[in-house]
């Protein structure tokens, strides 16, 4: 889900500021690995106390 919003959000702003350094989906797409690394980056520390026993 947030990958495809950050592909969206970046489609929209790639289409917006940089339509002639490459096309829209591409820059949509690196948008979209970004969001979703930071995205699970964010979630790493409560998925590993969920799981590792600790609270």
């Amino acid at each position: 889900m947030a990958a495809g919003a950050g592909f969206v959000l970046g489609t929209l702003i790639g289409w917006l500021l940089v339509p002639d350094a490459m096309r829209p989906w591409q820059f949509g797409m690196i948008f979209a690995l970004v969001s979703l690394l930071l995205v699970l980056l964010g979630a790493a520390p409560y998925v590993w106390r969920r799981y590792s026993g600790q609270s």
